[in-house]
């Protein structure tokens, strides 16, 4: 059974995205008026380093991971058609992220789970998510965006320099006032709206998938930083031997070693790189993943005992 929703709007742009690809498109507009040759230029070489030959690939398998989580939640009726623009946007804006850090990050699978947490229940997602159940007049949102890209611009610039700390304050008391204006503006378009039952189950779905997409991208974000910080550590292994890869079998017990944890094979630095490096058998490398792992996990145990004053300290 289709909802009645699914032949409205959600599948077209908001006057609230229309004003932001308006503005977007004025600030290219205004840098290649500017100086066209160096905007080209710097375009160029985003979509370059953005679309580089590996990049593609994960790319394509991330794709294909999300066509496959929104096919299962198809099945059980959490995803309709309707959904398609807000799937893309929480794929885009929540998952690459999510992607970025599990590759670039220090942290293990816990800090990627808080991560996807903030991204997606904290107050500011929240906020966020309340914030777009109504959307301005299009004259209204393209001042307030336009007033928010100054203000954010002020703000970053101004924390740079030594006396500017009366503009930061200003230009955060800016922000503050539009979300207020969002704020109250939700709330009274929220409460005068005549919901139809379509319309409020659509729109719950609609939130529901912003959460539960980025926690099923969790799974293919660990495994990515996995992949990654292995092969940063394959990569490593010869410039502590000489230049010479090690034999395959001692690569083998490297990846066998790190149990599919991203926490073990982010801690292969320091002294293990030497020793895995100059490693010839694989009982010998193995025997040094045994002793990795035990000193990873005493590490965290120090650390969790380390922070334990603290936490007794502020309650």
């Amino acid at each position: 059974m289709l909802l009645a929703w699914e032949f409205s709007a959600p599948m077209l742009l908001t006057d609230r995205e229309i004003a932001s690809l308006i503005i977007l498109a004025a600030i290219v507009i205004f840098a290649l008026v500017r100086d066209r040759r160096g905007t080209w230029s710097a375009i160029v070489g985003v979509l370059r380093s953005a679309f580089a030959g590996r990049l593609l690939v994960l790319y394509a398998a991330y794709a294909g991971y999300v066509a496959l989580v929104i096919w299962g939640a198809a099945t059980t009726w959490l995803w309709h058609a309707y959904m398609l623009k807000d799937t893309i946007i929480t794929a885009a804006a929540v998952g690459f992220p999510l992607i970025a850090r599990s590759i670039t990050g220090k942290g293990d699978g816990g800090h990627l789970i808080r991560d996807a947490a903030k991204a997606t229940v904290g107050i500011s997602a929240l906020a966020a998510a309340y914030v777009n159940l109504e959307s301005l007049p299009l004259v209204a949102e393209l001042v307030l965006q336009v007033f928010g890209v100054i203000a954010t611009a002020l703000a970053v610039f101004a924390a740079r320099q030594e006396n500017g700390k009366p503009a930061v304050v200003f230009a955060n008391f800016v922000l503050v006032m539009i979300g207020i204006v969002l704020i109250v503006a939700t709330a009274v378009g929220v409460l005068n709206r005549e919901w139809t039952g379509a319309e409020v189950v659509g729109t719950g779905l609609i939130l529901a998938m912003s959460i539960w997409l980025p926690m099923a991208v969790l799974p293919f974000a660990y495994v990515v930083g996995v992949i990654s910080a292995l092969e940063t550590v394959l990569t490593l292994l010869p410039w502590h031997n000489d230049r010479v890869k090690p034999p395959l079998r001692v690569r083998f017990a490297v990846v066998l070693g790190i149990r599919g944890r991203l926490r073990y094979a982010r801690a292969i630095k320091l002294q293990w790189l030497p020793r895995l490096g100059q490693e010839s058998t694989f009982k010998g490398a193995m025997a040094t993943m045994r002793e990795l792992r035990a000193e990873a996990r005493a590490s965290r145990t120090a650390t969790h005992f380390a922070r334990q004053p603290d936490s007794d300290a502020r309650r």
